[in-house]
C-alpha cells in the first residue's frame, strides 16, 4: 500500500513540477509497460505465422489445457481454434499486424526513454484510441482488470497531456 501513496506522490509531483531531470517512476512504468507489450506483440505474430500444423494445434491445445500459466484457458482454447480455422492469407495479415502494433509499442518506448517530444505526442495518440473501445468493453463486460487498463489509458493521457512541458528541455 506504501508503495501505491508513493507512486501517486511521484505522480503528482512530476505533474507539478517543470524541470524533469531524471526519469520518473511513472515514465519508468510506461517505458516497462510498452516494451513488455511490443514483446508479446512480436510473440503472438510470430506464433501465429501460417506455418501451423495440425500437430502444431493439437501440441498448442494440450499446452493450453495442461499449463496454468494462462488465467482463462477458455480463451486460449478459443484462439487456437481459430487459428485453425483461419485461412493462411488472413494469419499472415493477422502477424503483419501485430508485428506493426509491436514496433509502434516498441518505438513509443524508445522515444519515451530518450525523451523525445513526437514519443509523447504518439503516446497521447496511440492510448487515446483504445478509450473508447475500452469503455465500450467495460460497458459490455465488467471485470476488474479490464477496469485497470482503462483507468491506466486515462492517466497515461492526463499526464501527458497536462505535463505536456515534459520533453522541452531534452531536444
Amino acid at each position: 500500500m506504501n508503495r501505491v501513496i508513493h507512486w501517486f506522490g511521484q505522480l503528482r509531483q512530476d505533474l507539478g513540477s517543470r524541470e524533469h531531470k531524471a526519469l520518473s517512476t511513472f515514465l519508468r512504468f510506461i517505458i516497462v509497460e510498452k516494451a513488455i507489450k511490443s514483446i508479446v506483440l512480436f510473440v503472438l505474430a510470430f506464433s501465429i505465422f501460417p506455418i501451423f500444423s495440425a500437430e502444431t494445434v493439437l501440441l498448442a491445445r494440450q499446452l493450453a489445457r495442461q499449463s496454468h500459466l494462462f488465467s482463462n484457458a477458455r480463451f486460449v482454447t478459443s484462439f487456437i481454434r481459430f487459428l485453425n480455422q483461419t485461412r493462411e492469407q488472413r494469419l499472415l495479415l493477422f502477424s503483419i499486424f501485430f508485428l506493426g502494433w509491436g514496433l509502434l509499442e516498441l518505438v513509443e518506448a524508445v522515444g519515451i526513454f530518450k525523451r523525445r517530444r513526437w514519443a509523447e505526442y504518439l503516446a497521447v495518440v496511440t492510448a487515446s484510441l483504445f478509450i473508447p473501445i475500452e469503455i465500450r468493453t467495460v460497458a459490455i463486460r465488467f471485470t476488474m482488470e479490464k477496469l485497470g487498463f482503462l483507468v491506466f489509458n486515462i492517466i497515461l493521457v492526463y499526464y501527458f497531456i497536462h505535463a505536456r512541458h515534459l520533453f522541452r528541455f531534452h531536444r
